[in-house]
């Protein structure tokens, strides 16, 4: 359904990118300008991210977020009970990702011959300070939908050039080693390369056509423009979706209200948003992050947070390595220990060493009954199921933001709000070293036994 339109509001500029009204749209055709060729991998990355964005800002999105990431039990017991607080870290790191795509497209609007997207900074910093009407970008649309579409499409066949030329790649270098080895022996006039002479010549033609259709062949004005209504369209939709957490001074004002949100959505944020975080802290106002520039999230983790004492990806890897011990109830040899002891922290070894001493070799000897091994195993595992989730999603959301790794995968990615960055650490050492003491003792009881 149609996003309806509540009030006249102020006259403002229209961005219209409906292509048939096009002699009116801002980012209007241009003269040809030249194509993007190798630049075609780093754009679709973007274009990736942005197609990722919008579909986390789906209905079915925003009803995970708020009945179920943010009242995990590891977020709620390392980060926050406070709902309102995290879901404006969930806001931040959207802007912040969009704000990051929206860089790309304006240093790729530079290569173009149309000046609207020569300047696209300057008309993005417009849009946010609500000098635009994005009225034009609901994402019911259809010119919205058409739009991320075709993202989603150019993506699709870029990953596909991608492939192919790698194929293409190893199958020179086979091709040239055939070469020298006909040259050089005697027995090659009694081989057939046909197959692979035919297999060859095929996959040329397949990357030749991939380059046509992918983003390799498309000019810089034509995929910029695109990128340009999709930073909107995304942008539109983080102003409806997140409304409470965008000030309302930057806010459209024909964004007051919208019927087609489900009503769980709006009227949960709605709440939240009059509500004070009484853990944010100094949140920074989202009125401040005009244009391209105030990347203050990762600022969010103090000192005592994991993330504020930059051992995110450390506490999480000794999370993981103990799951996979327990659940494969396999010894630790020595090796392994020596491993799992130089990875933790000194606060954490010493909180361990001084819970470890309550259990001497007597009592483990004397306690003699099975149950008890099962007993530490069993609260071990109580701990990890809500533990191991976010030490896994840390090392996914490290690896989806992998700068050197060709990312195109368009699927919503994993917020920073479900990993380990912001976990109180003292709370998490406490949880892990539980679970490490544990450990030891039932290896302890059964080497013993």
């Amino acid at each position: 359904m149609e996003n309806r339109v509540i009030g006249n509001g102020l006259k403002k500029r229209s961005l219209m990118f409906d292509l048939k009204k096009n002699r009116h749209s801002i980012f209007r055709n241009s003269n040809k300008s030249p194509t993007l060729g190798i630049l075609a991998f780093e754009t679709a990355k973007i274009m990736s991210r942005l197609v990722s964005l919008h579909k986390s800002l789906s209905d079915i999105e925003l009803s995970k977020l708020l009945k179920e990431i943010v009242k995990m039990k590891g977020v709620s017991y390392l980060i926050s009970t406070d709902e309102d607080y995290l879901l404006k870290l969930a806001c931040m790191e959207k802007m912040e990702d969009l704000d990051r795509a929206g860089i790309v497209v304006a240093r790729l609007g530079k290569s173009c011959s149309d000046p609207d997207l020569i300047n696209f900074e300057r008309i993005y910093s417009n849009i946010k300070l609500g000098l635009f009407d994005l009225n034009n970008f609901s994402t019911a649309s259809k010119e919205a939908q058409k739009t991320m579409e075709k993202l989603e499409r150019f993506v699709s066949t870029t990953s596909e050039l991608y492939s192919g030329l790698e194929s293409l790649s190893e199958m020179e270098v086979s091709e040239r080693k055939i070469k020298q080895w006909k040259s050089n022996s005697n027995m090659a006039p009694k081989i057939n390369f046909d197959l692979f002479e035919t297999k060859i010549s095929w996959q040329r033609q397949q990357v030749r056509h991939l380059r046509q259709v992918s983003l390799w062949g498309q000019t810089f004005n034509k995929t910029v423009r695109l990128m340009a209504r999709a930073v909107c369209i995304v942008y539109a939709r983080l102003c409806v979706a997140f409304s409470p957490y965008i000030v309302r001074p930057i806010r459209h004002t024909r964004y007051a209200s919208y019927p087609d949100l489900d009503s769980c959505h709006t009227n949960k944020l709605e709440k939240g948003g009059r509500r004070a975080a009484s853990k944010s802290g100094p949140l920074p106002s989202l009125q401040d992050n005009v244009g391209f520039g105030g990347f203050a999230l990762m600022h969010q983790a103090g000192p005592s947070t994991i993330g504020g004492s930059g051992l995110m990806l450390r506490f999480a890897k000794v999370v993981l390595i103990v799951d996979k011990y327990l659940k494969s109830r396999s010894f630790i040899d020595e090796s392994g220990r020596e491993e799992l002891y130089h990875m933790l922290p000194r606060s954490l070894r010493r909180l361990v060493m001084s819970k470890l001493k309550k259990f001497t070799k007597e009592e483990l000897e004397q306690s003699g009954d099975d149950w008890l091994a099962e007993g530490w195993r069993e609260g071990s595992k109580r701990i990890l199921r809500w533990l191991t989730p976010m030490a896994q999603d840390t090392i996914k959301w490290q690896m989806e933001r992998n700068v050197e790794k060709q990312n195109f995968d368009p699927r919503p990615k994993v917020l920073l709000l479900q990993t380990l960055f912001f976990a109180d650490r003292e709370k998490s050492e406490a949880a892990i070293a539980e679970v490490l003491v544990g450990l030891s003792c039932i290896c302890k009881y059964e080497t013993l036994h």
